[in-house]
């Protein structure tokens, strides 16, 4: 039922998308008993995966809205220490300071 939650799911619907997933690969991805005991080696590299792919979604999503706002990359800046405050704040922008060895 919790992993049915988390993936706003229900139970038999989350069920069968397993089961599918399953005949498609041909190879079971959960070790089933009389309750859900985890996941097959095979599972675990799918759900490796899954992560990967959400990853790079949510990477092209960022580049995507930064290229549509003209706003991405970064900028460095040197200056001395009494200047920081008149370093403009922009929306999206984090600025960071950084002291130097020299």
């Amino acid at each position: 039922m919790a992993l049915s939650r988390a993936c706003h799911a229900s139970q038999p619907a989350l069920s069968e998308a397993i089961r599918k997933s399953e005949d498609e690969l041909d190879v079971p991805l959960v070790l089933r008993g009389r309750t859900y005991e985890g996941l097959t080696p095979e599972g675990e590299r799918i759900v490796v995966g899954a992560r990967w792919i959400l990853a790079d979604r949510d990477a092209l999503t960022s580049e995507v809205g930064a290229l549509r706002t003209g706003l991405g990359g970064r900028m460095r800046i040197g200056a001395v220490p009494t200047a920081s405050g008149a370093v403009r704040r922009r929306p999206g922008r984090r600025p960071r300071a950084f002291r130097s060895a020299s």
